[in-house]
């Protein structure tokens, strides 16, 4: 699977857009991230099933046990492999760059628990103790429907999630507070996600976008590239192809589709497009529309 090209799950579908952060808790389903894929985004997933369950990045296979936490970094290749079952049951958080350095402090690093050099990285094994206060959490979250601000409930959660997560993670490992990694870096990477989200239907050129976070094209294409592995043009084909199979689940002329996805040459839209799905958006919408009706029939 790893020799595959990984898929791109964007922050646009996943994360709530003014706020950088999304939380949910799976119990059933089906997963949607047992296929080699990527985030735009941080993630952090507490696993709480009891079955067979691999952790599967960079040719590395970490198995998983109830109370593990999978830390998932910002662009890192990865899947789940469940032999069992096609679901498994646990509390997932995304958050975008932004979040983690608006709630980081002068003593605590958020961008640190998903460090590659750290000990811990990328799977927390949580004591009893540790557990206990994420399932607190979780207890909280079933209860949002009833708040009269779900959305301020679920940030603060979500905030929360986040303290525990580094509490118990410098329990396991003290050095965690003395990581310095360069914020600023991490900031422009941010900014540089968040213009070409806004803006991914239009024509973005690296001029634009050097003028957005005041830095010349040269160094924030380096900067990128170190940063994500991947190169900006790279990452913008791969965010309007996403774009471009979630519009093509609707009643639309596809070549209307590649023009809203930001695609000004249909020629080169289908190619980008099969070269990514391995199918042409032809036969991506029929199978999106077969799968669909197999849904209802069993409604």
């Amino acid at each position: 699977m790893e020799n595959d090209y990984p898929k791109l799950v964007s922050r646009e579908a996943k994360l709530i857009k003014e706020h950088g952060f999304a939380i949910h808790f799976h119990n059933g389903g089906p997963t949607g991230s047992c296929f080699y894929h990527f985030h735009d985004y941080y993630e952090a997933n507490l696993y709480l099933g009891n079955k067979e369950l691999n952790y599967i990045a960079k040719g590395t296979i970490y198995p998983l046990v109830r109370g593990d936490i999978v830390l998932c970094n910002i662009f890192e290749p990865h899947y789940f492999q469940t032999p069992e079952s096609k679901y498994y049951e646990r509390l997932s958080i995304g958050v975008d760059a932004n979040y983690l350095l608006r709630y980081s402090t002068e003593t605590t690093n958020l961008l640190a628990l998903f460090n590659p050099s750290q000990k811990q990285y990328p799977i927390l094994h949580l004591r009893y103790d540790g557990l206990e206060r994420f399932l607190e959490i979780l207890r909280l979250l079933q209860t949002t429907e009833q708040a009269i601000d779900r959305q301020l409930t679920e940030e603060a959660l979500a905030h929360f999630f986040f303290a525990v997560l580094y509490d118990e993670y410098a329990k396991e490992d003290e050095s965690i507070a003395t990581v310095k990694s360069n914020n600023r870096y991490f900031k422009i990477i941010g900014e540089l996600i968040s213009y070409i989200e806004m803006h991914l239907q239009e024509k973005i050129s690296l001029k634009e976008l050097s003028g957005a976070v005041n830095y010349s094209p040269q160094y924030i294409s380096k900067l990128f590239k170190e940063i994500t592995n991947y190169s900006i043009v790279e990452y913008i084909v791969d965010k309007r192809i996403s774009l471009a199979k979630k519009l093509l689940r609707e009643d639309n002329l596809i070549t209307n589709i590649a023009a809203q996805s930001g695609f000004n040459n249909y020629s080169y839209f289908y190619k980008a497009f099969k070269r990514h799905v391995k199918m042409s958006p032809e036969e991506y919408r029929q199978l999106c529309l077969s799968e669909k009706n197999n849904k209802e029939e069993k409604i």
